[in-house]
């Protein structure tokens, strides 16, 4: 039987996010998890996205937030 990829999964604490984890996880893939924080080392970052096959970003800004020059820049 082939190996299922390796899937990172970037914006895992939203709606879709934590239901795509839950789903891959539960079906026998491995997921890498990748939080807001673990972006801001570089090295870091890029280990984990090279141990992935795919990796689906759904990191985003709520919506729910004035649009100020200090929020567009986070």
């Amino acid at each position: 039987m082939a190996q299922k990829p390796v899937i990172g999964i970037r914006g895992v604490n939203g709606f879709i996010g934590k239901h795509l984890w839950q789903y891959f996880e539960g079906n026998g893939y491995k997921v890498i998890t990748i939080s807001r924080e673990d972006c801001k080392d570089n090295n870091w970052l890029r280990l984990m996205i090279s141990r992935c096959d795919v990796v689906i970003n759904l990191a985003g800004f709520g919506i729910f937030h004035i649009w100020t020059k200090k929020n567009q820049q986070k």
